[in-house]
């Protein structure tokens, strides 16, 4: 397991004696220690799946399922512009559209050292960064998604 795993159990200890137990942990005993944090975040009375990957590379990822089902094919290329447009105004993620399950999702990539490694900013990153920003621009996307007009 890598460093920064250990010290994200850490704090998801700290959490849980706080009663809040945010995540479940999955370690894929790979060559690079890689550890995924399977969380959520409650947007617009949708449960989106969050997960934390951590391993010894100097990058953390946090991945956002957006959408709960694939985007029909109809409506691919307006979530694709939605999805730039995102893109270039929010600097801190990137939106794309999966080809295997066609699900959109946000990546956040973090670089940052195993031994400067600090796990609170995860947790501050997906509430006072990622969850606002989904909370203004989440029923758009969605509209778009399910077949309404680019706003």
């Amino acid at each position: 397991m890598s460093l920064k795993a250990e010290k994200f159990d850490e704090l998801m200890k700290v959490m849980e004696q706080n009663g809040d137990r945010w995540f479940t942990k999955e370690e894929l005993k790979d060559e690079n220690n890689t550890v995924v944090y399977h969380g959520r975040l409650d947007i617009d009375k949708q449960v989106l799946p969050v997960f934390v990957i951590l391993d010894d590379s100097a990058f953390t990822y946090v991945r956002v399922g957006v959408t709960l089902s694939p985007v029909d094919g109809k409506q691919e290329t307006a979530v694709l512009e939605k999805l730039n447009d995102l893109n270039q105004s929010y600097k801190v993620s990137k939106y794309y559209i999966n080809e295997a399950d066609k699900h959109v999702y946000m990546d956040i990539s973090i670089p940052v050292l195993q031994e400067e490694f600090n796990p609170g900013v995860i947790v501050d990153i997906l509430t006072q960064v990622i969850k606002p920003h989904l909370e203004e621009t989440y029923k758009d996307l969605l509209a778009i998604v399910k077949g309404g007009k680019k706003q």
